[in-house]
């Protein structure tokens, strides 16, 4: 099988390797189906109250800062993922929560009758 060469620094030499010691439970199709969920259930509850902030409050301008601390947060919480993959039990509900706030913030933004 031919290696192909990345620049994604998520996928290192050391990404692969099988002699390092795990810690923990071994991931089980239940386990990852259950995350997955949770995870996506908290993503549409923080884009469900962001899109709500927007019908309720004037224009844009209470949804707009939330998509700047979502798309921003959200980047930073990425790379410290990326670099730190040991943390992700705690940054990916972060994660979660910060691009829901963009997401719905966004969706909101663009459907309102201001944007076409």
């Amino acid at each position: 099988m031919a290696l192909m060469k990345t620049a994604n620094p998520a996928l290192n030499v050391n990404s692969f390797r099988v002699d390092q010691a795990v810690f923990g439970e071994a991931t089980t199709l239940t386990g990852t189906v259950n995350k997955t969920g949770i995870l996506l259930i908290r993503v549409v509850a923080t884009a469900a109250w962001s899109w709500n902030r927007f019908f309720h409050a004037p224009a844009s301008d209470a949804v707009l800062p939330l998509v700047w601390i979502g798309g921003i947060g959200g980047f930073i919480v990425a790379m410290v993922t990326i670099f730190k993959k040991e943390w992700s039990p705690i940054t990916a509900p972060i994660y979660s929560l910060l691009e829901g706030l963009a997401l719905g913030g966004i969706s909101a933004v663009s459907m309102s009758p201001d944007a076409r």
